[in-house]
């Protein structure tokens, strides 16, 4: 980072440092921003940068994978349907077959009842 050290340091003179005071305050300023490894604005702007391109990736292989698992699950649901269906289908033959079932056992019973009631006439 560049400093304008005359500046800096007729501003510290005028401010009442000494001539040496205000040297070294500028050369401990200098030496400080020197050594200090500080981010420009082009830095900046190229980490920004950098960092778009790599949420845009993320955001591409989020959309990706949601849009599997969307998928995923609508071949699920139509599974998850026919198993339903295919249950229904079954549980519908046995109520049918259970009613057909007791509806011969009552047909037979009142026919066997029809017969004791003709035997007993007859005697």
């Amino acid at each position: 980072m560049a400093i304008d050290t005359l500046k800096v340091a007729r501003r510290l003179r005028e401010a009442g440092f000494t001539e040496p005071q205000a040297e070294a305050v500028v050369e401990a300023v200098r030496g400080g921003t020197d050594e200090a490894e500080l981010a420009t604005k082009h830095d900046l702007a190229l980490l920004t940068a950098e960092l778009r391109a790599e949420i845009a990736a993320v955001r591409a292989d989020l959309s990706a994978e949601i849009a599997a698992v969307r998928a995923e699950m609508r071949e699920m649901e139509q599974r998850l349907i026919a198993k339903i269906e295919a249950a229904n289908g079954a549980l519908f033959n046995r109520v049918v077959g259970i009613i057909l079932g007791a509806l011969l056992v009552n047909v037979v019973a009142i026919i066997g009842s029809v017969f004791a009631v003709a035997r007993l006439l007859v005697h």
